[in-house]
């Protein structure tokens, strides 16, 4: 599906030693342990809206071993042990359309985001890729479409130009050679070209996102199969919008809207309707993602996540129907609903502890005491 690459186990980042930590900070125990257990917490697990109460939630090498009652739930001795009274745990959020830098990956982490999905292979990207792994830098775990394919002049340096159809085949062959295995499509590209972009992908067993190419049309991107729209490209305010909503869901395609830096070029008559869209399609029971545009200057990464979440509640969902669209339906996208984006037992272990109750207010999804990537501690 999409090219993934995991990043090797994440390492502590704090000033201080990394031992003996005092329990008046929250933490008793090494926090290079890779045994954790994280006391008394209020879990917010995401498969199902609510919370489990009081809970002990057990990590070891890397992943959920155990969650239960505090008051039955025995804690191995030799475990780092987390005061989560009063606090509410979280999966890590899953950022859907990001452009990732080296220089932002610790920014990610910080903001809770310990996944995104990259929107555009570039050159430099496996270099990225590999000082991720290979532990010279910290990062997400990062997934990543295709180069963007587009027609003349390619807004891209990476741009995978595809002005004439013919060409297609071996552009798609030589995206699919280094790894990647969703298409990204982008705005210009010619009708007949994305028509071939998609006869070419389904007989490689590939897929297809991105913006909907102005020539192709929305109508056209969802008869297709496009697995993702960017940006809420296509989509008409008005009496339009009912018929397109409840075409995008007999489609199976998710929207990934983008609001927060959409803010940057909408006018504010236009951004209001922007959200309507949003809320239409949630209406009809069309599936969201939370992304944010990091990369490209406008948007901060990793915070701007935040701004995001709240601008879904804005728009007409709950707090946990948007803390849904950030982490298990970005999961179930990304194929990695058995791994991420809820907490249970046998999940990686990639979790954000907070100071407050998300459900109540999403603006406590800024408020993080401690985030936990593949099992280990950040502060």
């Amino acid at each position: 599906m999409i090219l993934r690459h995991t990043p090797a186990t994440v390492l502590l980042v704090l000033a201080s030693s990394c031992s003996g930590i005092v329990s008046d900070d929250g933490f008793d125990g090494d926090l290079d342990n890779t045994s954790i257990a994280i006391v008394g917490v209020n879990v917010v697990p995401m498969d199902r809206s609510g919370t489990l109460d009081a809970q002990t939630v057990l990590i070891a090498d890397g992943r959920i071993t155990a969650i239960g009652p505090s008051s039955t739930t025995e804690v191995p001795s030799d475990a780092l042990r987390i005061n989560g009274t009063g606090k509410y745990l979280i999966p890590g959020l899953i950022d859907m359309h990001v452009h990732i830098r080296s220089a932002d990956l610790k920014q990610y982490l910080g903001a809770g985001v310990t996944s995104v999905r990259n929107m555009g292979g570039y050159e430099k990207l496996p270099d990225l890729i590999r000082d991720v792994d290979e532990k010279v830098t910290l990062g997400p775990r990062i997934f990543s479409l295709s180069a963007s394919f587009d027609g003349s002049p390619g807004v891209s340096q990476d741009a995978q130009l595809a002005d004439d159809p013919k060409v297609v085949a071996s552009l798609v062959n030589r995206q699919y050679d280094l790894g990647y295995r969703e298409i990204k499509v982008y705005t210009n590209l010619p009708r007949s070209s994305y028509d071939s972009v998609v006869a070419v992908a389904r007989r490689k067993g590939m897929t297809w996102a991105g913006h909907v190419p102005t020539a192709v049309g929305l109508t056209r991107a969802l008869e297709s199969g496009q697995r993702s729209i960017e940006h809420l490209g296509g989509y008409t305010p008005g009496s339009p919008l009912a018929a397109q909503a409840a075409a995008t869901v007999r489609a199976g395609t998710y929207n990934c809207p983008t609001l927060a830096v959409q803010r940057w070029f909408s006018s504010s008559q236009w951004f209001p309707q922007l959200m309507g869209i949003v809320s239409a399609l949630h209406s009809s029971g069309a599936r969201l993602l939370v992304g944010t545009d990091s990369g490209i200057g406008f948007t901060q990464p990793g915070e701007s996540v935040h701004a995001e979440l709240e601008l879904f509640v804005d728009s007409g969902l709950t707090p946990y129907e948007a803390l849904r669209a950030a982490t298990m339906t970005g999961a179930e996208y990304l194929g990695q609903a058995s791994a991420i984006g809820t907490i249970e037992v046998g999940k990686e272990a990639d979790l954000v502890l907070l100071g407050g109750n998300p459900l109540a207010d999403i603006r406590a999804v800024r408020n993080i005491d401690v985030v936990i990537v593949d099992g280990r501690v950040l502060r």
